[in-house]
């Protein structure tokens, strides 16, 4: 008792840490820090895009097994592929165009400046239409 006690105690003091809850959505920057610290418990994004599911009960059952895998499909919402991927503003970078016809979107992941290879995912109106690696 007076262990679990003591490691309530430091965990507060230490401002949380594995032990502790999902709190929500955090930013990038943060969750890398909180991440690098070990104070980021490692089923953190499997309670994100749960929690998701849990927000928004009419979501197709199609969609709820692929946003759980962590995947995307045509179709899919720009706040689906956010839950999916779990990724932050500090994780994609955003493009976004109006026409006559609607609103073109790009989300660009990964950073090519380091020699690693972007990934794009399209949308139209806010639905994707496809991705490129």
């Amino acid at each position: 008792m007076k262990t679990v006690s003591l490691l309530l105690v430091v965990c507060i003091l230490v401002g949380g840490c594995a032990l502790t809850g999902y709190e929500g959505p955090i930013s990038g920057k943060t969750y890398y820090r909180e991440f690098m610290s070990g104070r980021i418990n490692p089923g953190y994004w499997i309670e994100v895009r749960q929690d998701y599911i849990n927000q928004n009960p009419t979501l197709d059952k199609r969609f709820i097994r692929i946003i759980k895998a962590g995947e995307i499909t045509q179709g899919m919402t720009e706040e689906m592929v956010i839950a999916s991927w779990c990724e932050s503003e500090c994780s994609r970078r955003t493009s976004r165009s109006v026409h006559r016809y609607g609103t073109s979107t790009i989300f660009t992941y990964g950073d090519y400046r380091y020699g690693g290879k972007p990934t794009y995912v399209f949308f139209e109106n806010g639905k994707v239409t496809g991705w490129s690696y």
